[in-house]
């Protein structure tokens, strides 16, 4: 978006310098700066609402999160990401039938609790690895159709209710319409799940959303999210998926909520080799 305005804005300033002045060309000019200054206004308004970066802390659940690309073949690359933040819980989408090849072994050696949530037919699941025990609490729905995984861990210093999350990618008018469809539910669940939920324990919802903080169904879904807050609007500022052949554009689309604001007090971003996505490494406290 900044590069597009700042581009045009300088196309149409040249047709008024080269002597074609008219109000059809300042007018475009004006178009675009306003647009130009409403995306840097929305941005800086998302971000910066607290800090994230403080030391990281010896207690609590370490997290790593990422959407380690259905395509992606640099296994050993991904251990050794795995092995360098040495995480209590390991949570990767996109997870296809060649990494359950490749990589599984080293990751059930290391994480005994292993939870698999059904994602589509053609990519197979979205995964938890853990050290500690994970409870599925997804069996009530089919999670195919849904695209996320709920559970609960129970870690060193208290438990925690997860939505792992997965929307399809809009790629397409269906795909579009799905994806939508998929935050509603998502929203929806989460609000009939609270009757069932232990009072206190804190919830985590995290994964690729498919959706920027500037769409207005990122809005819609938020609004019936009022206890949760997004902890990456902490961050100065957050790009976490880029156009994998064109890596000027980048857009904010994973994301990780959270009822307790206070729980996670540090975060970092995650180079994962061989993805279009950053990662996540934060701790729950």
């Amino acid at each position: 978006m900044v590069v597009m305005h700042m581009f045009l804005s300088g196309y149409w300033l040249s047709k008024v310098i080269v002597g074609q002045r008219s109000w059809k060309w300042f007018s475009l000019i004006i178009v675009h700066f306003v647009g130009f200054l409403y995306f840097i206004f929305s941005l800086f308004n998302f971000y910066g609402q607290s800090d994230l970066a403080g030391s990281s802390s010896d207690t609590g659940m370490t997290i790593l999160y990422a959407n380690i690309s259905k395509q992606n073949d640099n296994y050993t690359w991904l251990i050794e990401m795995i092995q360098e933040k040495d995480p209590d819980v390991v949570m990767f989408v996109e997870f296809a039938d060649h990494h359950d090849e490749y990589i599984k072994w080293f990751l059930s050696q290391n994480y005994p609790y292993i939870n698999r949530t059904s994602r589509s037919k053609k990519f197979v699941w979205s995964m938890v690895f853990s050290k500690y025990p994970v409870d599925d609490l997804a069996d009530d729905f089919v999670q195919g159709a849904w695209r996320y995984g709920y559970f609960r861990i129970d870690g060193p210093v208290g438990s925690y209710y997860v939505y792992l999350v997965h929307t399809s990618s809009p790629i397409s008018p269906v795909n579009y319409r799905m994806r939508n469809d998929q935050l509603s539910n998502v929203a929806a669940s989460i609000s009939d799940h609270a009757n069932s939920r232990q009072l206190g324990v804190p919830v985590l919802l995290l994964g690729d959303f498919n959706v920027s903080p500037w769409s207005v169904f990122y809005h819609r879904f938020v609004t019936n999210l009022e206890s949760f807050s997004n902890i990456t609007a902490r961050f100065p500022i957050v790009f976490s998926r880029r156009l994998k052949w064109v890596p000027l554009f980048w857009s904010h689309i994973d994301h990780v909520f959270s009822t307790d604001t206070d729980a996670i007090g540090y975060m970092e971003q995650v180079d994962v080799p061989g993805s279009d996505h950053l990662g996540y490494y934060f701790i729950v406290e």
